[in-house]
């Protein structure tokens, strides 16, 4: 089992001994040859040539045939189609020819036709049909002969219609005669009649329609010419000598819809709707109100007086217990004629007679007269009787009231507070809305206390001092940790981290993960391809491939001479491959790529110089 990786051709000198199979597969250029002695026996095209047999203990198989020991011919998925033994030949599969089939007695003809060696005729088949030519019997009591078909105790059924003994069926359910073939028809329940229907007894049905007609049982008219029936309906006139009797009528509320008989002025009883009795009464009605069809009654204009209403027209009525809306109304009256009035109306007139230290408008706003509030009308409560306004919800914008000269005048919190900032001085000054500066050299070492030091920080004579054994001892972090620097830039103190340090530090050989310095030669990077994280660079050391399809790596884009990479693949599978790739112009022995077939195949690569990398 080969595992190193090879440019180049294979040359091999000797035998060659293989104890399994031999894949040759494709290099990409879709051609290959097998010679023996300069011959080809096997080329690109899967052929054979120079040779003459083909024998095999078992089974030879080729452009899908196969061929058995035992003499069977199939294909691929039916290998029994046909088995040849001496003087046979056995057809397993379905059977199919351009002419006549003889077998066993049966001759099949390209017409449909149907026999025997000695009767070639005996049964004709055609689109939706059969033709016997000869008898047809079967056990179960059908027989045809000479034209007639008999059923010895079986159903007699068609398609399409029966005939015979001069009566004809067909298959919508009529019945008729070879002349008349539509005198019956069948239907769910129901049966029709399209001739002249007679007979020699009673006739007896659920209903009858008949153009005359005579009734025995169940008597409609009996002799003295009385008419006794359910329901009685006619297009013309009902004359009646004697008494109309409705029995069995329901008693049920009239409705306006309903209809009313009556018997008119020319003796004739007739119907009228009972809407129109009811109008006819209304239009009766005259006086102070009147009725109009349907009912609606009108109180005449001025019908009403005084004795009419009763002493509870207004006591009589529920109390009103809500706010009056302006659009209420009143009744007054108006120098003896009745009006109605807004009981906005009435308020304003009454706000009208107000005057002195305040006046109401129409609508009901009071307004206080200029200068018209002193200071006896100001209770001792003006101030203490209101909600107190705490520390933190005084904003800049509230108000103050004060005498200026003895004028009342407002002033805002932000002017009172930036009075006072602005008389500050010394030290330090307080700006408009509080910023306090401090001036220039005005701490001195005696203004702060020496609690004022801390770790790292030490307070001696009026002065703070660096004391780095005032630090705390903490554990290193060196991936999170960072140091104290003097930059050369500038020759200022700044921090850096240590894991960046470690990482300036290594060189070649070693790399810096987090702040960890390792040899690259003994680190192991695994090349993922499991979606979520798919590496294809590879880093200096040991880079190993586990995945099972062909995938395409890359070398370092910025090596250093001396850089080692070792790739490492593991079960590939048939067809597949691990490339290496360059990147960049750094060349691997002159070539742009190398592949890996081979199952746990290996290389080793290793930077000789510049734009040059070297396999060993």
């Amino acid at each position: 089992m080969a595992y190193l990786f090879q440019h180049g051709p294979a040359i091999l000198s000797g035998a060659v001994d293989q104890e399994g199979s031999i894949d040759i597969k494709d290099d990409g250029s879709g051609e290959f040859e097998l010679k023996h002695d300069g011959n080809t026996i096997i080329s690109s095209t899967r052929a054979l040539a120079n040779v003459t047999t083909i024998s095999g203990s078992e089974v030879i198989s080729g452009r899908d045939l196969k061929l058995d020991a035992t003499g069977k011919i199939g294909v691929s998925n039916d290998t029994d189609l046909m088995t040849l033994t001496a003087g046979n030949v056995v057809v397993d599969g379905a059977h199919s020819a351009s002419a006549r089939l003889d077998g066993a007695g049966l001759r099949i003809d390209t017409g449909g036709v149907i026999g025997t060696a000695g009767d070639n005729d005996l049964l004709t088949l055609n689109n939706n049909s059969l033709v016997v030519a000869g008898a047809a019997q079967a056990s179960n009591g059908f027989s045809a002969t000479g034209g007639n078909i008999a059923a010895a105790a079986g159903a007699v059924s068609g398609s399409t219609g029966l005939a015979g003994r001069g009566l004809t069926l067909d298959a919508n359910g009529v019945i008729g005669t070879a002349t008349d073939a539509d005198l019956l028809l069948l239907g769910d329940n129901k049966l029709s009649v399209t001739g002249d229907l007679s007979a020699s007894a009673d006739v007896e049905g659920l209903k009858a329609n008949f153009e005359s007609y005579e009734v025995k049982d169940g008597v409609v008219i009996d002799d003295a010419r009385n008419i006794t029936a359910v329901q009685l309906s006619g297009s013309g006139n009902l004359l009646a000598a004697g008494t109309v009797r409705f029995d069995g009528v329901a008693d049920t509320a009239m409705v306006i819809g309903d209809d009313l008989f009556f018997r008119d002025s020319d003796g004739l009883m007739k119907r009228e709707a009972a809407a129109d009795v009811r109008d006819l009464y209304f239009s009766a009605v005259s006086g102070d109100a009147t009725v109009a069809a349907g009912g609606a009654l009108t109180i005449a204009a001025e019908a009403v007086h005084a004795s009419m209403l009763n002493d509870d027209a207004i006591s009589g009525h529920s109390a009103f217990t809500g706010d009056v809306a302006d659009a209420d109304e009143f009744l007054i009256s108006d120098g003896g004629v009745l009006k109605k009035a807004d009981f906005s109306v009435i308020r304003d007139a009454v706000f009208a007679d107000v005057s002195g230290d305040a006046a109401v408008a129409a609508g009901g706003a009071l307004t206080i007269a200029a200068g018209a509030v002193e200071e006896g009308m100001l209770n001792d409560n003006v101030i203490s009787g209101q909600d107190e306004l705490a520390h933190a919800d005084i904003a800049d914008a509230d108000e103050f009231l004060v005498s200026d000269g003895g004028t009342l005048k407002r002033v805002g919190v932000d002017s009172l507070r930036d009075h006072y900032f602005g008389v500050v001085s010394g030290d330090a000054t307080i700006a408009d809305g509080g910023a306090l500066t401090i001036a220039a050299n005005a701490v001195e070492g005696s203004m702060i206390n020496s609690n004022a030091a801390g770790d790292g920080l030490a307070y001696s004579s009026n002065a703070l001092q660096l004391d780095l054994n005032e630090l705390t001892a903490a554990t290193v972090a060196v991936a999170a940790d960072s140091i104290a620097i003097i930059d050369a830039d500038d020759n200022s103190s700044k921090k850096e981290s240590i894991a960046d340090l470690v990482s300036a530090m290594a060189g070649a050989g070693l790399t810096a993960t987090n702040g960890v310095l390792s040899t690259q030669a003994g680190v192991v990077t695994s090349i993922r391809t499991d979606g979520a994280v798919n590496t294809t660079a590879l880093v200096e050391g040991y880079n190993f491939y586990t995945g099972s399809l062909a995938r395409s790596v890359s070398l370092p884009a910025s090596p250093t001479v001396g850089d080692i990479v070792v790739v490492k693949a593991g079960n590939l599978g048939d067809g597949n491959g691990l490339t290496v790739a360059r990147q960049g112009s750094h060349l691997i022995d002159g070539l742009q790529e190398v592949k890996l077939e081979s199952d746990y195949a290996a290389a080793s690569f290793v930077y000789l110089e510049a734009n040059l990398w070297g396999i060993i």
